[in-house]
């Protein structure tokens, strides 16, 4: 698959293994990884994690991204673009771009499991009852490609690299309306 001028959005709740799968993918298709969490400990290190905080770290992945898109570099953002703000600012940012979305789901067992067991995370602001209610509350999009976070990793590329070689352009404004909150930062 020629990745020049792609982009592909690793999206889900926390600990649902988007961090893992990332890296991975975006190297199998020569992507620019853009890590969320890199990004928010670049601009600002010591941030608590609020809401504006994290706007404005999609905000830079965004602009990045587009730059990195239009000198024909494909592009792989990971975040939970779980916020309304989130999704309508990245495609703000790039609307003539062919985009992918990609949902890690995960049961709230395993996200809670997982998160007993995170060291070093920049996800500070994360609590087991956090982790559970956003597990349970992600606004999940059914175009999207949809991928189980407890299969093998081998497993997921599998799955994502068929969709992505077999997907046409989709309408993202569903999955822009179906974003939480109302506001730019909720």
């Amino acid at each position: 698959m020629n990745s020049d001028g792609l982009v592909v959005v690793v999206c889900g709740p926390a600990c649902s293994g988007k961090s893992v799968f990332a890296p991975s993918f975006a190297s199998k298709l020569s992507l620019k990884l853009v890590n969320h969490d890199d990004v928010l400990t670049e601009i600002k290190p010591k941030s608590d994690r609020n809401p504006t905080d994290r706007l404005k770290a999609c905000v830079v992945m965004h602009r990045r991204a587009r730059e990195l898109n239009s000198l024909g570099q494909g592009v792989l953002l990971e975040g939970t673009y779980s916020r309304r703000g989130y999704r309508s600012d990245l495609l703000s940012a790039l609307p003539e771009a062919f985009i992918y979305i990609i949902e890690m789901r995960v049961p709230v067992e395993v996200a809670l499991e997982r998160f007993g067991k995170r060291r070093d995370h920049p996800g500070i602001d994360l609590t087991a009852e956090s982790v559970r209610e956003l597990t349970l509350t992600y606004p999940y999009w059914n175009s999207a490609i949809s991928i189980n976070g407890t299969l093998p990793y081998v497993e997921q590329e599998r799955i994502a690299l068929a969709a992505v070689n077999g997907r046409t352009a989709q309408n993202l404004s569903e999955w822009e309306k179906l974003g939480l909150g109302t506001g730019v930062t909720d």
